[in-house]
């Protein structure tokens, strides 16, 4: 999914706010074209049956969205996670590192006081 003016990855404000924001302008779009159709068919079409198809309408179309954004903030989820695990692994092999090197040092002490 790209944003208006964006490029993949960059989801014009970074992240799940810019889906958000995306989503938002994408419903003010279907609701403006939404209610352009319903004002030029209403002569067609009795107002009950409009209104119970474009609540069908509308329905599918929140639940695409909310699909593809329970989606988006899974793979988030998963990076963040990734990130995390590599970071405590970067972090456990520093810490071990520091630990020999402390060792060293107080051999090549008690060394030196021989």
């Amino acid at each position: 999914m790209v944003a208006a003016g964006g490029s993949e990855g960059d989801e014009g404000g970074g992240g799940v706010l810019g889906i958000l924001y995306w989503l938002e302008c994408q419903a003010k779009v279907s609701s403006a074209s939404a209610l352009e159709e319903s004002t030029n068919s209403l002569i067609l079409r009795p107002p009950w049956l409009l209104a119970n198809s474009k609540l069908k309408q509308t329905n599918a179309v929140m639940e695409s969205l909310r699909g593809g954004l329970e989606g988006k903030i899974l793979a988030e989820r998963a990076q963040a996670k990734e990130q995390a695990d590599k970071a405590q692994q970067e972090h456990e092999s520093l810490s071990q590192e520091l630990k020999q090197v402390k060792v060293s040092a107080q051999e090549q002490c008690q060394e030196l006081e021989r």
